[in-house]
């Protein structure tokens, strides 16, 4: 690729010489052979490039793979006691960078090379002012270090105040019910935007730096080929040797293109290998911390009973050896010894020394008041806590464990239940009565089919701890851990679930012979218990044993409340409970945008005015200014060139005077252009969508967020609003400053010969249906590459919220082997979009490729019709052609994804249903509050289920406080 880029050089003098040799010494043939080494030059680099671009993406998207994977598989093994949602940003943001950044890290070495090769052509054409370029270069380089310095500390501290909104994004998101009823939503709202107002004040200096890094990258580019060509005719003018001839000038400028060109992305990629060395840094800090410690021992008994468990669900890296002891004919499940433990190893000792053991078809109640370090005791007991001292002893690493809080994945409640073990009809229908769900079941909409959302925000707090029981006891572990789950249960669905359980003839832990041990503080069920641990406010044990000896002794507190035979469980049939419909589901677990509404088969235009609307006009007209007087002054000099060269008295001072302007003010206006971008451009438009997503979600009403999993939502305000504060305006400023570039080559290309003109409408029409075939389907990739990121964080993250049930369960391998799926499926249209990427640049390049042979076959065999200057400006405009259109296709690359966010969140505000509003607005008098509430016969139904309310009527006067309870006998 280099040889060939470089052989424009050689093709260029030779093309030019041969126009400039008098009519009767030109040999045809050496025409003839001109056109044929242009028709290798440029078909060979439209193919080569494509298929080395086609390999580096192919390296990043493996690369993307291999991180990924590797940060999710240690999420599965990091200590459960820090704070690991971080790691969301390192597996979507950095790893995203890191990629970006490697693109340019492959090139490395060819543009030095380049350079260096383009050094010693200009030097052969033009001699010691050669190092003219190389010296602003090193001067470029040198002021980049420097400020790179200030880069790393502005960039983090940036990061951090992202990683702070998307924190309380996220919290405000998944406690919307609250925020609801509690009438904080407008409040809410505000307090988001303010966070978004904060991250952009803190990204200033960070943009700053940008902005100044960003202008030495472009100065040698645009500042070169004046200190080149002043000091050659400065040089010539006082030694009196031959002015600057035609093809020395052409040439020399095709050379400089072709050397500053790898030295501007070698400096403009400076900053994106800073950005990428700290995105590394924080992911080998997050790989290489230190994961958790089981330190639990075993002893007799059976490992699981579940032959799904059997095979060993952990990942292979992490897997903990559980050897059998020979003895297995003791009963014991679990052996707790004078265990010490507090919430972590560096905090002070929270509990005295407890000792207690769990046996084989028997359950343990632990019971103690609230804070006295039950829950962290059984941090303990599942491996997830190092005690201090002490000894635990488990038969088995599997452990049905009900946690307090109740982690319960966004899926359907059948596949929350069954996790993942196979579906056995009989024993889930058995399971599901047993925990009291088939009337819950049959009431909603799809049955056991429904989708529960993000943690379970269509449940109750009953629905959510019976859900999680059922997990527990559908994977028939030989060892149940549950802690306080009846605290959210009514008194009536109480006694039916502890009956189930515990019954002496037909109980679950009787059937199932397995160790039960029950943590709560409710002390009603301390009769069915086999053995009790008592604790006291500070931890402290006060008794452990049997428990028909504790309540001999303290019968006032003990003595059972409900010891009557339980209600039957349930009048529902199980046809009513479990005839759901998988193809229904309610909630929508990926972001399913209407497609018509996006227009994936149609014009970005909509989402261009969209995106340009939440800029503002004024900015908009002084970019396009910018931009416009930039390129003008870039491309006009070889105009100036061609007019100042080949004379036998140039005026020197006008030359130059004029060629410095060009070249001056074209810098400023694209340091102009940089500015406006990243300074005001940027930050007025992220500011704007960020307040068309805050009022949107504010404003939608509790049943939306009943239908779309807080994921989906979380997702738009971090991974599409980082998209369009500072991917979107970098790729729209190289879009429109590279396509006015293109424009400005295609019209001084038809300089080349005054038959040339007639071609370039020939080559828009290609160029319009190329892009109206390609657009078709790239706009539809960009879409299906945002979406399909949305399952992948979010199992990301459910995992992190729930890792301690996970390693409970031991389902470190189908959790990680679903996430190297979900991984996959993001990975495909990512991967396909860069195939039609690569199709587009060799498309266009043989385009380029039929114009360069065409302009040259007409200049050599109608030479009447053109002359060296003229040439020598337009293959200079088709090497600046290929040079801007192959930046066009990159950066065009990189504001397809980033146009997909403005285009989801424009989707978002107009079909983002709102509140109803009163039509007629009630003035409160001035003795409000005061009054009465008034509810007469209301009916409240889900979607389409059974309602959830009927004829309910109530009133409620001035000063009452009236409870709504559930009726129970």
């Amino acid at each position: 690729m280099m040889a060939l880029s470089y052989a424009q050089t050689f093709l260029i003098t030779d093309a030019i010489v041969y126009l400039e040799t008098p009519a009767q010494l030109r040999d045809v043939r050496h025409a003839y052979g001109l056109i044929g080494a242009a028709a290798i030059i440029y078909t060979g680099t439209a193919l080569l490039s494509t298929n080395y671009m086609y390999k580096v993406y192919r390296m990043n998207t493996m690369f993307r793979g291999a991180v990924a994977s590797m940060i999710y598989g240690k999420a599965l093994v990091a200590d459960s006691n820090h704070n690991n949602m971080a790691a969301v940003t390192l597996m979507s943001t950095d790893v995203d960078r890191i990629a970006l950044s490697l693109v340019q890290l492959t090139e490395i070495w060819a543009q030095i090379a380049q350079i260096a090769i383009g050094i010693w052509l200009l030097w052969r054409q033009l001699g010691a002012t050669a190092v003219a370029p190389t010296l602003l270069a090193i001067l470029c380089f040198a002021i980049q270090t420097q400020l790179s310095r200030k880069m790393g500390p502005s960039q983090a501290a940036w990061v951090k105040a992202v990683g702070r909104r998307v924190g309380v994004t996220s919290s405000i998101l998944r406690s919307m019910k609250s925020v609801k009823l509690a009438g904080l939503a407008t409040s809410m709202g505000e307090l988001l935007q303010a966070e978004r107002v904060h991250e952009l004040k803190m990204a200033l200096k960070f943009r700053w730096l940008m902005v100044i890094t960003q202008a030495f990258s472009t100065m040698p580019t645009l500042l070169s080929p004046l200190l080149v060509f002043a000091a050659f005719s400065i040089e010539a003018k006082v030694r009196g040797t031959p002015p600057l001839s035609t093809a020395q000038a052409f040439t020399s400028l095709s050379i400089l293109s072709l050397l500053t060109m790898p030295a501007m992305q070698l400096l403009m990629s400076f900053p994106q290998l800073v950005q990428a060395s700290g995105c590394i840094k924080r992911i080998e800090k997050f790989l290489l911390a230190k994961g958790y410690d089981d330190e639990r021992s075993s002893f007799g008994g059976e490992r699981s009973p579940n032959a799904s468990h059997e095979k060993g669900n952990q990942c292979a890296s992490e897997k903990k050896s559980f050897n059998v002891s020979s003895n297995e004919s003791s009963d014991l499940a679990l052996s707790v010894s004078e265990l010490v433990v507090a919430p972590s190893l560096d905090s002070p000792q929270t509990q005295q020394p407890v000792s207690f053991t769990v046996r084989k078809g028997a359950m343990t109640m632990i019971s103690g008041p609230v804070g006295s370090g039950k829950s962290t005791m059984l941090k303990a007991v599942l491996g997830e806590l190092s005690p201090k001292s002490g000894t635990i002893d488990i038969s088995s690493s599997f452990v049905g464990f009900c946690s307090q809080s109740p982690w319960l994945p966004n899926d359907t409640i059948r596949q929350i239940i069954i996790g993942t073990a196979e579906f056995d009809r009989e024993w889930y229908r058995y399971i599901v009565k047993t925990c009291c769900l088939e009337e819950d079941l049959a009431q909603m909409p799809q049955k056991d089919f429904t989708l529960i959302g993000s943690r379970g925000i269509t449940l109750s707090g009953g629905q959510k701890h019976r859900c999680a029981l059922a997990r527990a006891l559908y994977s028939r572990a030989s060892v149940l851990v549950l802690d306080d789950f009846l605290s959210s249960v009514d008194r009536r669905t109480q006694r039916i679930i502890m009956h189930n359980l515990l019954s002496k003839d037909r109980g679950y832990v009787t059937k199932q012979e397995c160790a039960v041990l029950f943590v709560t503080h409710i002390t009603n069920y301390m009769h069915l218990a086999d053995n009790l641990v008592i604790l006291d406010s500070s931890g402290a044990q006060l008794y452990s044993g049997p428990a028909n000896t504790w309540i001999e002794s303290h019968a006032d507190l003990a003595r059972s409340q409900d010891e009557e035979q339980p209600d039957k469980t349930s009048t529902i049939s199980s046809s009513e409970a479990f005839e759901g419909d998988s193809s229904k589901q309610v909630l929508k677990s990926v972001a399913e945008d209407d497609p018509e509404t996006i227009k994936r088969q149609k014009g970005d235009l909509g989402v261009w005015k969209y995106y340009a609307k939440s800029i503002g006009l004024m900015a908009i007209l002084f970019f396009t200014l910018c931009i416009c007087i930039n390129t003008f002054c870039t491309q006009f000099q070889k105009l100036w060139l061609q007019w100042n060269t080949g004379t036998s008295n140039p005026s020197l001072g006008k030359f130059l005077g004029i060629y410095a302007m060009l070249a001056v003010v074209g810098f400023i206006f694209q340091l102009g252009t940089l500015g406006q971008v990243l300074l005001k451009m940027g930050p007025q438009s992220a500011k704007a969508l960020h307040q068309v997503l805050v009022k949107a979600t504010i404003r939608a009403p509790m049943s939306f967020f009943e239908t779309v999993d807080s994921s989906v939502l979380l997702n738009r305000f971090s991974q599409d609003m980082t998209l369009v504060d500072f991917a979107l305006p970098i790729s729209a400023f190289m879009v429109f400053s590279q396509l006015a570039s293109c424009i400005m080559s295609i019209a001084l290309i038809s300089v080349g010969s005054n038959y040339m003109a007639a071609s370039i409408p020939i080559a828009i029409l290609a160029l319009y249906w190329i892009q109206r075939f390609y657009l078709r389907t790239s706009r539809q990739l960009r879409l299906l590459d945002l979406e399909t990121k949305t399952p992948l964080y979010q199992h990301f993250t459910e995992t992190l919220e729930g890792i301690s049930t996970i390693r409970a369960f031991a389902w470190q391998k189908p959790f990680y082997e679903t996430a190297l799926r979900k991984l996959d499926d993001s990975q495909r249209p990512l991967f396909i979009l860069s195939c039609i990427q690569r199709w587009l640049s060799l498309v266009l390049g043989l385009l380029i490729a039929a114009m360069a042979v065409l302009l040259m076959a007409l200049a050599l065999c109608i030479p009447q019709a053109s002359s060296g200057g003229a040439l020598g400006v337009a293959l200079n405009s088709i090497l600046a052609f290929n040079m801007s259109l192959t930046m066009l296709i990159s950066a065009w690359t990189n504001a397809e994804t980033s146009l997909g966010s403005v285009a989801r969140t424009q989707s978002f505000e107009h079909h983002t249903p709102t509140e109803s509003e009163p039509s007629n607005p009630i003035t409160p008098p001035p003795s409000w509050p005061s009054g009465a509430i008034e509810i007469k016969n209301l009916s409240y139904t889900y979607a389409d289920g059974t309602p959830a309310l009927k004829n309910v009527s109530l009133s409620i006067g001035a000063g009452q406080k009236i409870a709504v309870v559930e009726y129970a006998d």
